[in-house]
């Protein structure tokens, strides 16, 4: 099922299936993919890996668990837990069949709270197992790149803050390699949109400075806020109308990873019936329309 938040300037849709917002319109233009024949997903939830595993598989307490491509989430059936006029919660909590894929049980929350030109969402993990408990966690938001009738090469990304790193290669089996480097970023917080640098893969930002970026065209920009995440990847397919900016807390497998999920990067750990919270804002900063 879909449900709808609006106001006179914005209208999000949001399908019980991943909790996934699946449209966001300001004054009627959509400014999400909105299309299954480039990409099955439009804003998915990462959850508790990003990316692949090295070979699929990972070792858990010694215990091995084949955890499927980005997670359990995206494709878990939510319920609606609340609705009010500017406000939607829906809530996963995870069945017993799943522990033989992830040994932790979990409650996911997600809230979608609208007020102008602002669409916010909060994300609460909770811990429902005896043991304490350990996730990445990453969005997956893909935005259009024809909206307000632009074309890709008329975007760029605008970061908070210079960045200065080295973007690690992604191989073909998914895995980081970060002592590969497929693009060296020095000083710089604006990257024009081109489809060369999606040709193999993601670009993936590790240990931002910035907690907010801008996806930016002359008639258009939009405030992409995600103070709780640390990365970010930023991926689309060659030749197609839209671009991912992922906020992540983790990453991918590396390359060199000996498959225990306690050595992955950046993990969130969580005490028995305990919760965290992270929050991230779309805000539409343009085109300017009078609120009303």
């Amino acid at each position: 099922m879909q449900y709808r938040l609006k106001n006179n300037l914005l209208e999000a849709t949001v399908q019980t299936k991943g909790a996934e917002l699946k449209s966001l319109k300001y004054k009627n233009q959509e400014l999400l993919l909105n299309d299954d024949a480039h990409w099955n997903y439009t804003s998915p939830f990462l959850f508790p890996i990003i990316g692949k595993l090295k070979n699929d598989y990972t070792f858990i307490n010694n215990q091995e668990y084949k955890i499927p491509k980005h997670g359990l989430i995206r494709t878990a059936d939510f319920v609606l837990e609340e609705q009010k006029n500017n406000l939607l919660r829906f809530s996963f909590t995870s069945p017993d069949e799943m522990l033989t894929l992830y040994p932790f049980k979990f409650k996911f929350t997600v809230t979608y709270f609208l007020d102008k030109r602002n669409l916010s969402t909060v994300l609460k993990v909770e811990n429902l197992s005896a043991d304490m408990m350990y996730f990445n966690l990453g969005l997956h938001p893909a935005f259009s790149t024809s909206a307000f009738n632009n074309k890709f090469q008329d975007y760029a990304v605008i970061f908070e803050k210079k960045e200065t790193m080295k973007l690690p290669v992604i191989e073909s089996n998914g895995t980081l390699n970060f002592a590969k480097v497929s693009k060296i970023v020095q000083n710089q917080d604006y990257l024009p949109l081109t489809y060369q640098d999606y040709e193999n893969d993601a670009l993936v930002y590790k240990n931002l400075k910035s907690r907010k970026v801008t996806l930016e065209s002359k008639n258009y920009l939009i405030d992409f806020n995600f103070k709780n995440f640390s990365s970010l990847g930023i991926w689309t397919k060659v030749d197609a109308p839209f671009i991912c900016l992922e906020p992540w807390i983790g990453h991918g497998d590396k390359t060199e990873s000996d498959n225990q999920f306690m050595d992955k990067d950046d993990l969130v750990s969580l005490k028995p019936n305990k919760a965290k919270s992270f929050e991230f804002t779309f805000t539409i900063k343009k085109p300017e329309i009078e609120e009303k």
